[in-house]
């Protein structure tokens, strides 16, 4: 299993296994706010919706379903030994490897311990046995083959967790996830389950306050979906691939022109929206028509050459009767 380390800066949690300080995962909890701690959250909630799990609120509980489901497959059979647990976890996520499973079997078996140290009958321990295996086949099954692996799965947990809750996401941490709990009503409901602060780890940091109204995961979703779509319809900012910390060349060096992969992104940015009907494809081919039609076309004036042109229609009769109009003012007759 893997142990429970103090973040020294909340980023650190970004950190790939080997690249911590020490082997370990990340279990904080957040009761204040800060605009440091909004800026670590949004960049979190990225992260885990990409490669971990949202909780937003509570995790469901399994429901009459669920549980005829379990009993069907596994049965109502239970014993607080890490090979039963073992050979449930076989038959009841097959996906996940050997690997995983035997971190999950010596977590689970080590919280369940921590449940009957603290008095739990051995009902207690069954109820808590089949709601933590429904839970790891409803809600985690997306990250069970990823526990304790160089980039370890993330958590983010939104809401006053339960104590069933609490043992599940222990189970969790100390198979090798990185958890993060949202207290945005303070640290006090989570005290009452673990008094000592030895499952998790408070973050704290200077000039934190409460959480404003209305600051939530839906206030996060709202402001990333915001920053999606002004994207989607401006472009990513451009960036300068110039490299600032090079050194300018001296006094006599002769100037090379950079070559187009070479030159800076700003002005090599595509066009967002089409020029004119067809885009810039169609407009390159337009150019190269008029080019090549300049090409074919003979040169006004040129010696010996002879220009054919359509005469325009009845343009003799016009010439006569300008003619006669002539004759007729001098004088003359036809």
């Amino acid at each position: 299993m893997l142990k429970l380390i103090i973040p020294e800066k909340l980023n650190d949690i970004f950190l790939p296994l080997s690249g911590r300080r020490e082997a370990g995962v990340y279990f904080c909890r957040i009761a204040g706010y800060s605009p440091a701690v909004a800026d670590f959250l949004k960049a979190y909630y990225q992260s885990a919706r990409r490669t971990g799990v949202i909780i937003d609120g509570k995790i469901p509980n399994p429901d009459v379903n669920n549980l005829a489901y379990f009993s069907e497959m596994m049965g109502q059979d239970f014993r607080l030994d890490r090979a039963f647990l073992d050979g449930k976890l076989r038959r009841w996520l097959p996906r996940m490897a050997d690997p995983q499973r035997a971190i999950v079997v010596e977590a689970m078996f080590s919280t369940l311990q921590d449940m009957l140290r603290e008095g739990k009958n051995e009902n207690m321990l069954r109820n808590a046995y089949i709601k933590y295996m429904c839970w790891l086949y409803y809600k985690f099954e997306r990250i069970v083959n990823r526990l304790g692996a160089e980039q370890l799965p993330q958590i983010l947990y939104d809401g006053a967790v339960s104590q069933y809750e609490l043992q599940l996401l222990t189970v969790l941490s100390r198979a090798g996830a990185d958890i993060v709990l949202l207290e945005r009503g303070g640290d006090s409901p989570y005290l009452k389950l673990d008094p000592s602060s030895a499952l998790s780890v408070l973050y704290q940091e200077p000039g934190m306050t409460a959480f404003p109204d209305g600051f939530g995961l839906k206030g996060l979703q709202e402001e990333l979906r915001r920053e999606e779509n002004r994207q989607r319809l401006y472009g990513p900012p451009p960036a300068l691939h110039q490299r600032l910390d090079e050194e300018p060349p001296g006094p006599g060096a002769a100037y090379q022109r950079p070559g187009p992969g070479e030159r800076a992104g700003l002005f090599l940015q595509r066009l967002c929206h089409p020029v004119r009907r067809g885009g810039q494809a169609a407009l390159l081919q337009r150019h190269v028509l008029l080019l090549q039609a300049a090409e074919k076309r003979p040169a006004a004036g040129m010696p010996g050459e002879r220009r054919h042109s359509r005469p325009h229609a009845g343009g003799d009769r016009v010439h006569q009767a300008a003619e006669l109009r002539q004759r007729g003012a001098a004088g003359g007759g036809p």
